[in-house]
């Protein structure tokens, strides 16, 4: 995927991922989870080896995709989707 392209998923995709302060520090910002995402879904490799990969623990994979799947099927679905 080109940078301009990532670029455009991100634009669309941001307002939908809700950042979440917590006492340990800033949130990380938008475009991680929507790559921790898109590598689940071009890879399709299991939970446990993208935590590996990115250095997340499962629990934290897991909710970016409970999060960020929606807000991709959100974003995407009036220009995309039928």
């Amino acid at each position: 995927m080109s940078l301009q392209i990532f670029a455009k998923l991100l634009n669309l995709v941001e307002p939908h991922i809700h950042k979440k302060n917590t006492p340990y520090g800033e949130p990380n910002p938008a475009r991680m989870p929507l790559y921790v995402t898109l590598t689940y879904l071009a890879t399709g490799v299991n939970i446990r080896t993208i935590a590996t990969n990115f250095s997340l623990g499962k629990t934290t994979v897991w909710e970016i995709l409970t999060e960020c799947l929606p807000a991709l099927g959100a974003a995407l679905k009036n220009d995309y989707v039928e």
